[in-house]
């Protein structure tokens, strides 16, 4: 996922096709068609072509289906080719189910999502961490089950050796509250590495978590950085006051180690009124402190 120009370049057509979330792996072998239930493709123009990129684009989109039931709502887990511009889907949700967030596994084969499946036990409309194999040859499966209907567990991001699978579990009481929790995959112990604290994602080397500080769903909130263990975490200094009372989220390391890509609101400029869309920056200043 990464330079800036490419960056930019992704999340735009990421918006385009109102995805929710995205990863790339520039390794994963291509195939030219795709087994198992869901098996339908497509082609979209190579606008991008000059930046010869390589590899897949793995993301979701909302489908209307029609009609009342659960609000006519699916969601479809897509892959796009970035030499050939072909768009291969790789699972769709019954009516109802809802699919938050999700990463590739380091093995290049599978895919972590966040998923709500529609009403049916055990974890019906709640959402939990699921594996879906890329060449949609079966259905998700659970990975585990949260421990009450108030529980649900989203946001994966794996280490880069596959030893941990990082996710936030949101606890749905009367206060919400958000923890950034890891597993030792696939049957170690689940663990506590940050408490308020969400968004979590690992640096290409495997040494640091970056996450979002989550004190409240509404914010304000910040971005911290942490040994990968949750340890020595130190907030990331952003240049102007404007970030004060920000809601801050999505952050990501650039392969230098050194950048974060993030989401926020535009800072004013001046007397400018905030905007309420939200765009990607980078830090000001050069490397996190």
């Amino acid at each position: 996922m990464r330079h800036c120009t490419l960056i930019g370049l992704i999340i735009s057509a990421l918006l385009s096709i109102s995805a929710c979330s995205l990863q790339i792996n520039q390794d994963l072998s291509p195939t030219e068609t795709v087994s198992g239930p869901v098996n339908g493709t497509a082609s979209i123009p190579v606008t991008w072509g000059s930046l010869n990129l390589t590899g897949r684009l793995i993301y979701d989109v909302a489908r209307f289906t029609g009609g009342s039931n659960k609000g006519g709502l699916a969601i479809d887990v897509a892959m796009l080719d970035l030499v050939t511009g072909k768009v291969t889907t790789i699972f769709e949700t019954p009516v109802g189910g809802w699919i938050n967030s999700m990463a590739v596994s380091p093995d290049l084969h599978n895919l972590t999502i966040s998923y709500a499946p529609p009403s049916d036990p055990p974890v019906g409309n709640r959402e939990a961490l699921y594996s879906l194999p890329l060449d949609g040859s079966t259905p998700p499966q659970l990975l585990f089950i949260p421990p009450a209907d108030k529980d649900q567990y989203y946001q994966p991001a794996w280490s880069p050796e596959g030893k941990y699978l990082y996710f936030t579990h949101a606890n749905y009481q009367a206060s919400t509250t958000y923890e950034v929790m890891r597993l030792a995959y696939p049957n170690g112990k689940m663990e506590r590495v940050v408490n308020h604290a969400s968004w979590p994602r690992i640096s290409k080397d495997g040494s640091q978590l970056v996450y979002v500080s989550t004190e409240s769903a509404n914010g304000p909130n910040g971005l911290f950085i942490a040994n990968a263990d949750g340890t020595e975490a130190r907030s990331v200094s952003l240049l102007g006051s404007n970030w004060m009372n920000s809601i801050i989220d999505a952050p990501l390391f650039l392969p230098d180690g050194q950048t974060i890509l993030f989401s926020g609101p535009i800072p004013p400029q001046g007397s400018a009124t905030l905007h309420t869309h939200t765009a990607p920056f980078l830090p000001t200043g050069g490397p996190f402190h």
